[in-house]
């Protein structure tokens, strides 16, 4: 078999099973429903160089790379070369300032065996590789909205 009809019996295996989303055609009027709105203005407060530091700092070292080659013992291991160049990118993204990171919302796939000697395609499970800034930023949001779950989620 070509490596082009390969590359093909996976991509339609992958989205077959992974879909796709569908368009909403409808909303939620939240204010009839009878929920409180909350003040979330505390989640704005510009990013602080200490809490990247201590994302930078929490993060695996041992996890393998993304697109950008850089791991989290990278990232521990040159912060206070790289600091003010992460922070920058971090200031940027908050102020949705992102033109220059079409990349960052890119992966890469790897395809891992679930067992020894894979040769089927069902033998494997993808995973999906993301660059270093992506995983700093999304774990900074996720910690911030961390504390207020319990308040904006329901039990439900």
């Amino acid at each position: 078999m070509a490596h082009q009809d390969k590359e093909k019996v996976i991509h339609d295996y992958f989205r077959n099973h992974i879909g796709s989303v569908a368009p909403r055609d409808s909303t939620i009027n939240w204010q009839a429903l009878g929920y409180n709105q909350h003040d979330l203005s505390d989640l704005e407060v510009p990013f602080s160089q200490d809490e990247i530091k201590n994302i930078v700092y929490a993060m695996p070292s041992d996890k393998a790379p993304g697109p950008d080659g850089f791991t989290g013992a990278f990232f521990k291991a040159c912060w206070e070369t790289i600091k003010e160049d992460v922070m920058a990118a971090m200031n940027s993204l908050f102020t949705l300032n992102a033109q220059v990171f079409e990349w960052l919302s890119s992966a890469s796939i790897i395809l891992l065996p679930k067992i020894t000697d894979a040769t089927r395609i069902t033998d494997f499970r993808p995973i999906s590789l993301l660059h270093g800034i992506a995983k700093i930023f999304s774990k900074v949001l996720a910690n911030r909205v961390a504390p207020r779950l319990n308040s904006l989620v329901s039990n439900c």
